[in-house]
């Protein structure tokens, strides 16, 4: 689904990170990723794969680099 994954000294803070993408539309991105891009791409993802809020919605072609 991604091509990479945040590096983080913890596995629990990227489950705690990335979850909440699926439903929330703003998140804290934790210090402790070394590439806070990344929190962008995987909700690129997700809204390019309808999952979790984006399930339901519909985009227009443009409306994902939007994010």
């Amino acid at each position: 689904m991604v091509k990479r994954l945040p590096i983080t000294r913890s596995g629990k803070i990227l489950r705690k990170t990335i979850r909440p993408l699926a439903v929330e539309e703003q998140i804290n991105t934790p210090p402790t990723i070394d590439d806070p891009d990344i929190i962008l791409e995987i909700r690129t993802a997700l809204r390019n794969h309808r999952v979790g809020q984006y399930a339901n919605t519909q985009f227009q072609d443009d409306e994902s680099d939007d994010l």
